[in-house]
């Protein structure tokens, strides 16, 4: 339960703190002075988002403060999940700076505003009254039933299971469309790649290919040179060979008487050894050459097809088509695999989809069970709130698709009156008997899933004299469970507050601001005069306002 706030520079107030008792509080006070500015500062601590605006002093920063009891309320997971401080005391705490940026502490420790909200929905419920509108809604409706089934293990199961399958059947759908690509693909890249792998490729052919092709287009030129080079060496009369036999033969005959000559002699020997196996050689060579045009043609063709696949594939060597169709490879292959992929994919669609249907079975028949005991319960609550000839009725139909809160189809119906016609709330229903119904509403669900605190802003709307006594019987019997804040313009409400807050506001030095004050008794009873009687205080009305409390007190 709230136990102090404390508030500094926000909106019209400066400073401001306050301790909070349990039980049931009333807050009052004039249309204006302020006790939506108290409400908005508080939602600061639970997570809304604010700006700079909200500073009452452009100079200095804003901040909210909140502490709570939370023994007994299991919120031990929680401070687990996130690594936190536990206690029984939990300060909450939010700081807005001129720039409009904010920081978020749990005891302390900073936090993001998603872990706050998350905090704060096991905090405290703050009902405003045009939040009475959200009984229209579907969603309200459908969590309605499932607060009051207590069944939130079981929908936070089912919603879990439900985003789960929601993001594989995503990811199917993903993989699906990159196949369908794929498919488009395969067909080119199985061409390309046999194309390639059809070329056997060896990395360097190409440089020996354009060196043959060399070689065989200037055949003739090389047969030519060969012939002559043969006929100097060794068949024309006066070839080198024999040229440099006869060279060799005088200096050796010299050497005889000159010992210095032999080393020349020696020398052309040398030559003349070289010379006779370099003529050998070109022999030989001249031997092999031949005019080929079927080889000078393939060989022709051969290369032909290399620099088409290398134009083709905007690349300069042989090893980068390799690579080429290697890549072609393995986009096969991972054509291949996504195939695989996503078989296991849908195996895992189904067996989540079976996982998830069990759990909604759980969860509609959970809803069927608790409805009519739902039904009964608030329509006791109408009878009392001023509507004895109330209906409801809560319609639980299937499915035939999951979606975000079950299989189920919740639909509450309503007439106000006797032998009406059950229809959709929005159609049948005033905006005080939207009211009415909600605080009904408010009270079956709360009695099922206590939270520390519950806030209700002018609850009591589109309603008065006894009506509004039994809408303050209700608030006074949940404060029995929990702590209940309300603030009212009624005085048979505000009679019933253990504790009495009023809200007002002052103008000094041209500034206007806003404060809080706890009343004493004789302040209660000057108060709810002014709330039955006007600003005119008589002493008849403050007689009146004092009974009330009297009244109230002593039931």
């Amino acid at each position: 339960m709230l136990k102090r706030l404390t508030v500094e520079n926000y909106a019209l107030i400066d400073t401001l703190e306050m301790s909070w008792e349990p039980g049931f509080t009333i807050i009052t006070g004039e249309t204006g002075a302020g006790k939506s500015i108290l409400l908005g500062a508080l939602s600061l601590i639970l997570g809304q988002r604010a700006d700079a605006q909200v500073l009452m002093d452009a100079g200095r920063k804003c901040i909210v403060e909140g502490e709570f009891e939370v023994h007994g309320y299991g919120l031990e997971p929680f401070f687990s999940r996130y690594d936190l401080d536990a206690d029984d005391r939990l300060l909450l705490r939010r700081e807005i700076n001129a720039q409009g940026k904010s920081r978020a502490f749990i005891n302390d420790t900073p936090v993001t505003l998603n872990i706050l909200k998350e905090l704060a929905v096991l905090l405290i419920d703050i009902h405003s009254q045009h939040q009475s509108l959200d009984i229209n809604h579907a969603a309200f409706q459908v969590s309605v039933i499932d607060s009051f089934g207590q069944q939130q293990a079981v929908v936070k199961t089912y919603a879990e299971g439900y985003n789960k399958l929601k993001d594989t059947e995503k990811h199917l759908k993903e993989l699906q469309v990159i196949e369908v690509q794929q498919k488009k693909d395969q067909d080119y890249y199985r061409f390309l790649f046999d194309e390639l792998d059809a070329a056997a490729l060896r990395a360097g052919e190409m440089q020996e290919l354009e060196a043959e092709m060399t070689r065989l287009t200037h055949a003739g030129n090389i047969q030519e040179a060969l012939s002559k080079s043969c006929d100097l060496f060794s068949d024309s009369e006066e070839n080198i060979l024999l040229k440099l036999s006869q060279v060799q033969q005088l200096l050796s005959q010299a050497a005889r008487y000159d010992d210095t000559l032999k080393e020349p002699s020696d020398r052309v020997q040398g030559i003349l050894i070289e010379a006779k196996e370099i003529a050998h050689d070109v022999e030989q060579k001249a031997e092999k050459v031949l005019l080929d045009p079927e080889r000078t043609e393939k060989v022709s063709a051969r290369l032909d097809m290399l620099y088409r696949l290398l134009q083709k594939h905007h690349v300069q060597f042989e090893a980068e088509l390799i690579a080429v169709r290697e890549e072609l490879d393995q986009k096969l292959l991972q054509i291949h695999s996504i195939e695989q992929d996503i078989a296991k994919v849908q195996e895992e669609v189904k067996r989540q989809t079976s996982t998830l249907q069990q759990t909604a079975t759980q969860l509609s028949a959970g809803r069927k069970k608790c409805i009519p005991v739902a039904e009964k319960k608030l329509v006791t609550y109408l009878k009392n709130l001023g509507m004895p000839q109330a209906q409801i009725k809560i319609l639980c139909e299937p499915l035939e698709d999951f979606s975000a809160t079950g299989k189920d189809h919740i639909q509450f119906l309503f007439n106000a009156n006797k032998g009406g016609e059950l229809q959709e709330l929005n159609h049948v229903a005033s905006g005080g008997e939207i009211s009415r119904l909600m605080l009904a509403v408010k009270s079956l669900i709360s009695q099922k899933n206590l939270l520390p605190t519950i806030i209700f802003d002018e609850i009591d709307s589109g309603v008065s004299g006894e009506v509004a006594g039994k809408v303050g019987e209700i608030l006074t019997e949940l404060s029995g469970q929990m702590q209940v804040i309300a603030i009212t313009h009624l005085p048979q409400i505000a009679a019933r507050g253990d504790q009495h807050l009023l809200v007002y506001k002052k103008t000094d030095h041209e500034k206007t601001r806003t404060y809080l004050k706890l009343l004493n008794h004789d302040e209660r009873i000057h108060e709810i005069a002014q709330m039955i009687g006007g600003l005119n205080v008589t002493e008849k009305t403050r007689e009146t306002a004092k009974e009330l409390i009297e009244k109230q007190c002593s039931i």
